[in-house]
């Protein structure tokens, strides 16, 4: 378990709740993975897991999109550039970002959006990519502006203007035709619900899931972050995820 010291190049606010921050870090990254971070503060001891938003092998720049959801997130967003962080990864079993000539359809909800920029930008080359997002307010969805705005991109906010649909990101799905692939990432109910309405439109898609959970160690040792598979037996979310198969893990 070796850390480096990244240097933060910059922390943004795109919310009241979400930021951007980029690192300067060279380590290996693949999609869907995600990062162990040391927070600055002694009195939190434990490392935080934080989902990988973007990598650049050649310009060596992490990107983390990270909600505020307590004193370790909200110490974070106040962090500066000319500080740093330890931090170690890549880590876990991310999405597959080798296919060729596939339909593929990318669904975050909220900060589940986070691993879908990585994805979209090793799998649009040679795909056919819809990302399809879903945000409680509408001005979340300024994080879609890191994506490519070439590609086909719908959301909805509970909020809604104007600008986009108000509901779930599930009442996207309506109106695609059956892709090859999805790959989604947010709350359990909105993964299970996307499981659901596959079965129910009797389409062949492949559904890849990526889980959270609370973990200590980060690296499959403390068992700490185990969910349950459709045989009762226990996947660390950690090392065997963060990204399941949905027929693996939702009890449908």
């Amino acid at each position: 378990m070796k850390y480096i010291s990244a240097p933060i190049l910059s922390n943004t606010a795109i919310s009241p709740e979400l930021f951007v921050m980029e690192l300067k870090a060279d380590i290996p990254i693949k999609a869907g993975q995600f990062i162990m971070i040391k927070l600055p503060d002694n009195a939190r001891i434990l490392p935080r897991p934080i989902s990988v938003f973007n990598y650049d092998p050649s310009s060596k720049t992490l990107s983390l999109l990270i909600r505020k959801r307590g004193a370790g997130s909200e110490l974070l967003s106040t962090l500066t550039t000319g500080s740093s962080l330890d931090i170690f990864g890549g880590l876990g079993k991310g999405f597959d970002s080798t296919h060729n000539n596939k339909k593929i359809i990318l669904m975050g909800g909220g900060e589940g959006i986070a691993p879908m920029l990585l994805c979209s930008n090793l799998l649009k080359e040679h795909n056919d990519i819809t990302i399809l997002a879903g945000f409680r307010h509408e001005v979340e969805s300024s994080c879609l502006d890191y994506f490519d705005q070439d590609l086909d991109i719908s959301y909805t906010a509970l909020d809604h203007q104007e600008q986009c649909a108000r509901g779930f990101v599930t009442d996207l799905l309506d109106n695609e035709s059956e892709p090859d692939y999805i790959y989604t990432c947010g709350p359990i109910p909105m993964m299970e619900a996307i499981h659901r309405m596959i079965l129910a439109k009797n389409w062949n898609t492949l559904l890849f899931a990526s889980m959270e959970s609370h973990m200590a160690c980060g690296v499959g040792a403390c068992m700490g972050c185990t969910i349950k598979n459709n045989d009762n037996k226990p996947l660390r979310v950690c090392s065997e995820g963060p990204v399941f198969s949905s027929k693996e893990i939702f009890h449908v």
